[in-house]
Parts: structure tokens; sequence; C-alpha cells
């Protein structure tokens, strides 16, 4: 593992903005890719149960269920509805163990991805 570097949050930063931006615009799909590159990118540079990797795999989580809400988003050419929905089911689940570790209380945003799961 490579030790996470304060300049990991300037990376961490432009790439949610990418994404935004992308999601702004309407193009989920490539928002996803980033967001995906970028739960990647912090698996190898932090720890398991590190607060950056829990939020970047709630974002990515979201952006499957954009995708997967909007019936005109296509989907990647690569996956199916169901193994997304296995991806997303697996990004929320990973935030959500990793906010229990971390923050030891109930946060908004565990109780919505918690609520994405019973879905």
């Amino acid at each position: 593992m490579i030790p996470f570097h304060r300049g990991h949050g300037v990376a961490i930063a432009v790439a949610r903005l990418l994404s935004d931006a992308q999601i702004k615009l309407g193009n989920v799909v490539q928002a996803y890719e980033l967001r995906k590159q970028l739960v990647k990118a912090l698996q190898l540079v932090s720890w398991h149960n590190h607060l950056p990797l829990a939020l970047a795999h709630f974002e990515y989580a979201e952006a499957i269920r954009r995708m997967l809400l909007h019936p005109t988003t296509p989907l990647p050419e690569n996956l199916d509805h169901d193994e997304l929905q296995q991806e997303m089911r697996a990004s929320y689940e990973g935030f959500s163990d990793i906010c229990a570790v971390c923050l030891g209380k109930p946060h908004p945003l565990r109780h919505r991805a918690l609520a994405a799961l019973k879905f």
C-alpha cells in the first residue's frame, strides 16, 4: 500500500468535481466511470477504514443509483442491470461498514445508505 499523502486529498477533490460536473451535464455513465476509478485509487492509498474511502464508496453507489433510476441513461456496455445493482449494494455496504468504525454513531449519510440497501 502506498501511504496516504495530503496531495491525495487534492486528487480526490478534483475527481469529485469532475464527476459532479459530468452528472450536471447529464453524462451519468462518465460520472460512474470517474467515481469507480476514484474508489480503486483510494483502495491503493488508504486504510481499509478510512473516511475518504467511505465517501468515495457512497458517491460511487449514488452514481450507480442514478443510472438505474433513469431508464433513458444507457448502461455501460459490459454491465447489465443486475450487476450494477450488486455493485451499488456492495458500495453502500462498504460505506456503511466504514462509517460504523470511523464515526461510531449514526450519520445521516449512513441512514441513507441503509435505506437504499433495504430498497
